[in-house]
């Protein structure tokens, strides 16, 4: 009945490591690492992606109890950031709570990229280092949450993003958003008696975008005088 367990738990796809003892040696835990970096990289279920997450984890908690704190080790754990990030994003497509995976892999991502800055205070990077950082920070750019403020709107104005009516709680000229996600936005601002503002961004993850509104008044058409009007005199 055991064997039985076993194989079946196999069959569904048990990370591996969870049926040893935990690595020893950071030869070992290289191994693993690489052992379950290709046995995740296809993998697409909800169920098989929280599986790799763990797995990737427990080598993560592996490495801080085994790294000697050498510049090998230390670069070799930003790999292991970095796939956590990875598998953390692939995980945000298909969780019903995706804005913590999402935060999850973007977390992930900056400490892949803390300890890539960090080491190369000392020694430069190698191509391939290099390329992983720079992955690493493209990622963190398309992650984060992108920041816009708007400065000179009146308070009576009314503001829109992406065709949505935004609500406005500080009475201020100044108004702003911290939760957008990266790419174009449309703003519109509309005002009674005011020609409607509108203007298209490009925001970027993790950056603040300020937008000055400038509302020009509608023209007021000229009064003219009212026709004089003939009375026709009797006679």
């Amino acid at each position: 009945m055991k064997w039985i367990v076993v194989y079946a738990l196999i069959a569904i796809g048990v990370p591996s490591n969870g049926w040893s003892a935990p690595p020893s040696t950071m030869a070992q835990l290289e191994d693993e690492f690489v052992a379950e970096t290709a046995r995740c990289q296809s993998v697409v279920s909800e169920g098989a992606l929280t599986q790799c997450r763990d797995s990737i984890a427990s080598l993560l908690d592996s490495y801080q109890r085994l790294s000697t704190g050498s510049r090998r080790d230390v670069l070799f754990g930003a790999l292991i950031y970095c796939r956590l990030g990875s598998i953390a994003y692939e995980r945000s497509l298909v969780v019903k709570d995706a804005a913590a995976a999402r935060n999850e892999a973007l977390s992930s991502y900056r400490a892949c990229v803390a300890v890539y800055d960090g080491q190369s205070q000392f020694e430069a990077l190698n191509s391939s280092q290099a390329e992983n950082r720079d992955a690493a920070n493209a990622w963190i750019k398309k992650l984060a949450f992108a920041e816009l403020e708007l400065t000179r709107v009146p308070l009576d104005a009314r503001i829109f993003i992406d065709g949505e009516l935004q609500p406005r709680i500080e009475k201020s000229e100044q108004w702003g958003v911290g939760d957008l996600n990266p790419g174009s936005h449309a703003i519109r601002v509309e005002l009674v008696g005011h020609e409607p503002f509108e203007s298209v961004v490009e925001l970027s993850g993790g950056t603040l975008t300020s937008v000055a509104v400038v509302l020009k008044r509608v023209p007021t058409p000229p009064m003219h005088p009212p026709a004089p009007t003939h009375r026709h005199r009797r006679r």
